[in-house]
């Protein structure tokens, strides 16, 4: 029952836009997305654009979580019929994490389809032997050394994490965040979740607090390490996307180049 269920999400931006798109947009399921007061505008614009309801808090001063209680709290109260209110959140959910890893599977796979494969005796004297006879081996999966990855919450490295396990075993994967925000690199470090202050970075897709309980127990087991980047490394790789690439790219999707 469609009409009795409302959305409910918390986001600077890109999980904002994607949650009012499908849910509102697309379903007609009214969304309420909280967002930083301070989250760049043409994020808010888009968000409402879909069809999202936002409302803002105070990266700085208030703790999201309690914000989404109180306002999840307000939800059920004002509208009526009693409406369920479901919390989709950004990163901490399986399925979140499966939809995130598909950009792993997708990229891996079109590495497969397009990249020249090598075969196990390429190198060997039997150059002549044809691709079909029985004496031929056949083409051995690309192989990546290193993914480089972004990190906020964790759901996107944690969701390719597993999509690159299961399809290019030998890659090492790299978690990248901003040197302001390094919760990521100390969780890993010292064993558990690690909180602190929101970063004050100018990757606003990365100014998490900590990792999520879900996104943190697969990147203990899946990911090789993390690294940190500046915000004015992440400047430089916003002006080599520009002027090389001819891509417009936020500084938060600069994080893995910046890394590399």
């Amino acid at each position: 029952n469609r009409g009795n269920i409302r959305i409910l999400t918390y986001s600077s931006g890109n999980h904002a836009q994607a949650i009012a798109l499908a849910a509102t947009s697309l379903l007609g399921v009214p969304s309420t997305i909280i967002m930083p007061r301070d989250a760049p505008p043409l994020k808010i614009e888009a968000t409402r654009s879909y069809g999202g309801d936002v409302v803002f808090y105070d990266r700085y001063t208030e703790e999201r979580d309690a914000v989404a209680e109180r306002v999840k709290a307000e939800l059920s109260q004002t509208h009526g019929d009693s409406p369920k209110v479901v919390f989709v959140p950004p990163y901490d959910h399986k399925y979140v994490i499966a939809g995130q890893g598909t950009v792993g599977k997708e990229f891996i796979e079109d590495l497969t389809r397009f990249l020249p494969h090598e075969h196990p005796h390429d190198h060997d004297h039997d150059h002549d032997a044809p691709s079909d006879s029985p004496s031929a081996s056949p083409a051995e999966p690309i192989a990546l050394d290193y993914l480089f990855v972004c990190v906020g919450g964790g759901g996107l490295l944690s969701g390719v994490s597993l999509s690159a396990r299961a399809l290019s075993p030998r890659t090492k994967l790299i978690g990248v965040e901003p040197l302001a925000g390094n919760d990521a690199q100390r969780s890993l470090r010292d064993d558990r979740i690690v909180r602190i202050p929101t970063p004050n970075t100018i990757a606003d897709g990365a100014q998490t607090q900590h990792l999520g309980e879900l996104t943190f127990r697969i990147m203990r087991r899946c990911v090789e390490r993390i690294v940190t980047v500046t915000d004015e490394e992440l400047v430089e790789e916003m002006r080599f996307f520009g002027e090389r690439m001819k891509m417009v790219v936020e500084p938060t999707g600069c994080l893995g180049l910046a890394g590399l």
